[in-house]
């Protein structure tokens, strides 16, 4: 898949949209089209468009970014989104934003055959930069054919 075609949904809590929405500036910012999973702005009357809007983006994609925080994990947004991403990806990063409990179902993707994913905890860098998860992305999607392995930064262990 060529840098043009490689597209990024990022998958976040409502609470999470400023987290988010630095992600998608840093990734546009080093050519990479990312999507966000919630508009920055939110018409409340208007939820069935949104649905099918997250839709479209879920299906214009070839790789999920989870920003994890308590609130993505007890709310079910981490849940619905990764749920989607078993079946339609075969990449998924998992970005640590805030401090929470990872579900077990997030840590076992670290063993799934089907599935290259990585992990990366930002939340002991003080102010959130994203520069060093950008930086590991970056030259993945630059070639056609990346080389990387099932984790850049390890897993965390249960």
């Amino acid at each position: 898949m060529t840098r043009a075609q490689h597209r990024y949904f990022i998958s976040h809590s409502p609470s999470d949209q400023l987290q988010a929405v630095q992600l998608y500036t840093g990734l546009r910012t080093r050519g990479l089209p990312p999507r966000l999973s919630y508009p920055p702005v939110v018409d409340s009357n208007r939820i069935d468009h949104i649905d099918s809007r997250k839709e479209h983006a879920l299906k214009s994609c070839s790789a999920m970014i989870v920003l994890l925080s308590k609130d993505a994990i007890e709310d079910g947004s981490a849940l619905t989104d990764v749920s989607y991403a078993l079946e339609a990806y075969e990449t998924i990063y998992l970005v640590k934003i805030k401090s929470c409990q990872l579900p077990d179902y997030l840590l076992r993707l670290r063993t799934s055959p089907r599935i290259q994913s990585s992990y990366i905890d930002l939340t002991g860098t003080g102010d959130l930069d994203f520069t060093p998860f950008i930086n590991i992305v970056s030259p993945l999607i630059s070639h056609q054919s990346p080389s990387y392995g099932r984790s850049h930064t390890g897993f965390p262990q249960p």
